[in-house]
C-alpha cells in the first residue's frame, strides 16, 4: 500500500510534472550486516484502483468521525485485509 499511495502522490503532484510509476523499491539497510535489502512492486491496475477506493471510505469515515472498532480482527496481515475488505464491502 506504501508504495501504492506514492505513485498515486507523484502522478498527482504539481511539482513532479508528468511522470508515470510502474515499479516502487523500498531500500533497508540490516544493521547487523550493513547490507543493503531491496524490495520491488510492480504496481498493477487493480492494486491502484483498490486503494483509491479504501481512501475514499477512510476520508468519508474521518469526516463523518465514525470510526470502527478493530478488536474483533487479528493483529496480523490477515485480520488488517479482513478489515479493509470489510470498509470496502460496507460492511463497517
Amino acid at each position: 500500500n506504501q508504495l501504492v499511495f506514492y505513485k498515486l502522490l507523484v502522478e498527482n503532484s504539481r511539482d513532479f510534472g508528468k511522470h508515470t510509476v510502474n515499479t516502487g523499491i523500498l531500500e533497508f539497510i540490516r544493521p547487523e550486516s550493513n547490507n543493503l535489502v531491496e524490495l520491488s512492486l510492480s504496481i498493477q491496475k487493480e492494486d491502484l484502483e483498490r486503494l483509491k477506493k479504501l481512501i475514499q471510505v477512510v476520508y468519508g469515515k474521518i469526516q463523518d468521525l465514525d470510526f470502527p472498532s478493530v478488536e474483533s480482527y487479528s493483529k496480523d496481515m490477515k485480520g488488517i485485509k479482513k478489515f479493509e475488505d470489510d470498509l470496502l464491502d460496507g460492511k463497517i
